[in-house]
């Protein structure tokens, strides 16, 4: 675990958070989960709306939906989805209940991660039809994550693809690059996998891996500790860590390149409050003018009460002044940098939102 995160995952009291990456490669650190408590109304989440956190748009039967995903069992992908989905015709539903299972009842496979071409084995028979391997592949990767509880980030990716299709939905197995928590540390490669889900005939992107819980440092010990942010996200917020091989898959006009995907601050769930509409500042590291001072700007749809801390390189955190400026639509603000301050955070009222890194 690197040093910064410990201290800011105990300044906060927030677990830290590793990510799970795919089983080819390291794993990379995922966004600071921390348990998203929901108004206990008849509903289920089922998009995201106006409030000020990372709340989501309800519809009916959440609570039996919920009921479900914590008390159904199966011995394959095909029964287990057959059961959850029981009665239930409306896509948002299905998408839900499955999604809430996965997040409940997989675990990262901290031993698996380590082995190399983990899933190998499920890659076999039917000669020259690469569709029939290809499903025969994604199958048998399912049912090893549901019979063992446990999966990587990919074998999250492919359980919550097959047990859509079983339910009628269509799905996207996605893969492409997540970013760590240390700029320095990133890497161009493709090291994680999500997925894309229709519902509704909208094109939606989600985590389960990452909404399921966490790792330590070391990736020894998995952490359960759901996180919505990863539900349906935006796919402008998505994007920021998130890069598909692919760039269909970003569901936007255009995405960044890799090499500016790279230098983006770390994105910490507190991002995804909605009166954030936009990372103006994209460049991880700031550079301090001769007054020490950096500046961060951010779109927003209302005025946030922003505070600042920032850790320096032996560890201590220290609280740092600050002004904030700003339009309507746009807030900047303007923090004076101890010397010895290696990186800083910014947060909102309920979560830390971005981490810079600050050029020594």
């Amino acid at each position: 675990m690197t040093l910064r995160l410990l201290l800011f995952s105990l300044l906060l009291c927030l677990p830290y958070s590793n990510c799970i990456a795919q089983w080819e490669y390291l794993p990379h650190i995922s966004p600071t989960n921390k348990r998203q408590d929901y108004k206990k109304t008849n509903s289920v989440l089922a998009g995201d709306n106006s409030a000020k956190t990372n709340e989501f748009v309800l519809a009916p039967d959440s609570l039996e939906l919920e009921r479900r995903a914590k008390e159904t069992t199966g011995t394959n992908a095909e029964n287990l989805t057959l059961k959850l989905i029981k009665g239930t015709t409306d896509e948002s539903q299905k998408a839900y209940v499955i999604f809430r299972w996965i997040t409940q009842n997989i675990g990262y496979d901290v031993v698996g991660y380590k082995q190399h071409n983990l899933y190998g084995q499920f890659w076999n028979g039917f000669g020259n039809d690469k569709k029939a391997m290809e499903k025969n592949y994604e199958i048998g990767i399912s049912n090893y994550v549901i019979k063992n509880k446990v999966g990587t980030c990919s074998g999250y990716a492919y359980l919550f693809k097959t047990m859509c299709v079983y339910a009628g939905l269509e799905a996207q197995y996605v893969s492409g690059i997540s970013n760590t928590e240390d700029i320095a540390l990133r890497t161009a490669e493709s090291d994680h996998a999500w997925n894309a889900i229709k519902i509704n005939g909208q094109w939606n992107l989600l985590d389960a891996c990452w909404a399921s819980g966490c790792c330590d440092g070391k990736v020894r010990t998995f952490y359960k500790n759901y996180s919505a942010y990863y539900y349906l996200t935006q796919p402008e917020k998505f994007i920021l860590n998130h890069l598909p091989d692919d760039p269909n898959w970003a569901l936007l006009k255009s995405t960044p390149s890799t090499k500016e995907m790279l230098l983006y601050p770390d994105i910490q769930p507190g991002y995804f409050d909605k009166r954030i509409t936009e990372l103006v500042t994209k460049n991880g590291i700031l550079k301090k003018d001769k007054n020490n001072n950096v500046k961060i700007k951010v779109g927003i749809t209302e005025e946030i009460d922003w505070k600042v801390q920032g850790v320096a390189a032996n560890g201590d955190v220290v609280t740092l002044k600050f002004n904030t400026f700003g339009s309507p639509n746009r807030q900047e603000i303007a923090v004076l940098v101890p010397s010895k301050c290696k990186s800083l955070m910014l947060i909102t009222e309920n979560d830390i939102a971005l981490i810079y890194d600050i050029e020594m």
